[in-house]
């Protein structure tokens, strides 16, 4: 008998996925359940649990022309990984670079980069003036992904499978550069639905080529909305689970 159906869209053993209630995680276990979580290598971490990627409702992501933006992250510029790609941006493209986060976490990532010294003090002066503020909406979402050339994405979560992110840049007809994971490849086609860095000279390689090339840049952003509206929507999602149940 099961009880209920988990749609696990987090790290499920992450002290933030219970809301700061990390006794929470035991007591779900013990809940009679099938799980599906979004990256393959937490299935072991909770019972009868199975893997299926994140999906998106691609309708709720409307698009509208507005202002320009050539080089945009979204997203929290905490953690080495995300700062040393934000400071090797900076470094090399400059004003061209555009921040959406919390206030607070832009903040401390400022004070990061200072103690880290990824920034010298006029490299910092631009990396503050990237703040562009907090995008509450999808539709804001949608429209800063869409008039952007380039969105990039750098995954701090998981090992293989690919974080909302992804869908959420797609689902605007947006063009995507992101780091490689396993299911990148599992489930796009690299260079003609997104494009994939491998490390940080890679991704600064192929910024600069796609500024260059906006044209080929947008026609991917438009391959990679084809790809999610028709085989990454919740409806495609719900299918597989209650094909599992029967």
């Amino acid at each position: 008998e099961i009880n209920l159906i988990h749609y696990f869209a987090d790290v499920p053993n992450e002290k933030f996925a219970y809301i700061n209630k990390p006794e929470l995680y035991e007591e779900f276990k013990k809940i009679k359940a099938i799980s599906y979580i979004w990256d393959e290598t937490y299935t072991s971490t909770l019972p009868n649990c199975k893997y299926l990627p994140m999906a998106i409702n691609y309708k709720s992501y409307r698009t509208e022309e507005d202002k320009k933006y050539q080089i945009t992250f979204v997203g929290r510029p905490l953690l080495d990984k995300r700062q040393e790609v934000l400071a090797a941006l900076i470094k090399k493209f400059g004003a061209k670079v555009n921040i959406f986060s919390y206030e607070k976490h832009f903040l401390q990532s400022v004070e990061e980069m200072k103690t880290k010294q990824l920034l010298n003090e006029y490299e910092l002066e631009i990396y503050k003036k990237a703040y562009r503020g907090y995008l509450e909406t999808e539709q804001e979402l949608a429209n800063v992904f869409y008039n952007s050339n380039i969105n990039i994405n750098v995954t701090i979560q998981g090992e293989t499978g690919l974080n909302h992110r992804v869908f959420a840049v797609l689902a605007s007809k947006g063009f995507l550069l992101t780091d490689e994971t396993q299911d990148i490849h599992r489930y796009f086609n690299n260079s003609k639905e997104l494009e994939v860095y491998k490390n940080i000279d890679d991704l600064l390689d192929k910024v600069a080529f796609y500024l260059k090339n906006k044209e080929i840049a947008q026609k991917i952003g438009l391959w990679g909305f084809a790809k999610v509206a028709k085989s990454h929507n919740y409806t495609a999602r719900v299918n597989k689970i209650l094909s599992d149940i029967k």
